[in-house]
């Protein structure tokens, strides 16, 4: 119960943050709130997890934003696999293609993990994702695509990389 407030708190926090809005211009304060779904199959049983994440930045011009954040995952167990929670904290770089409307756009995370399972979870990991986003009101885009997360787990646990789709709002 204590780890699905955590989530519903940090996602309230992002949600609820305001940004500056500048008529005509693209540079300036950029905040992300997105949320990440994937079922990873380990040892023939599905796992459900849900990652909860928000990154604040500067866009620099209409295509490229970089900034930083964190967020929370957690990791739904299986039978012989116990549930785990981990905080990630990572730098972010997205490059949108277009600067109208509708865009494409490749986005990437570099970052430490830290869990709670102690050093079987504490590492490093990269996410690659890609995606679209489409505008919905003069200050919000909602941006919807798929993404890799891959561990640098020195015990090389699979079910800890995941494909994900991405659902987010981008103020």
């Amino acid at each position: 119960m204590k780890k699905m407030l955590v989530c519903l708190m940090m996602l309230m926090t992002s949600i609820t943050a305001f940004s500056q809005y500048r008529p005509g211009g693209y540079s300036g304060y950029k905040a992300f709130a997105i949320v990440d779904l994937s079922i990873n199959f380990n040892e023939g049983k599905s796992e459900i997890n849900c990652d909860l994440e928000n990154s604040h930045g500067y866009q620099f011009n209409p295509n490229f934003f970089l900034g930083g954040g964190f967020g929370i995952d957690v990791y739904q167990g299986t039978k012989s696999t116990a549930q785990s929670v981990s905080v990630p904290f990572f730098a972010q770089t997205r490059i949108n293609f277009t600067d109208r409307g509708v865009s494409p756009y490749i986005d990437c995370k570099f970052g430490y993990r830290l869990g709670d399972s102690g050093k079987d979870f504490n590492c490093w990991y990269l996410q690659p994702s890609f995606g679209v986003r489409f505008p919905v009101a003069s200050r919000f885009t909602l941006n919807m695509g798929v993404c890799y997360t891959h561990n640098f787990l020195d015990g090389a646990d699979v079910r800890k990389n995941k494909i994900a789709l991405q659902f987010g709002l981008e103020f």
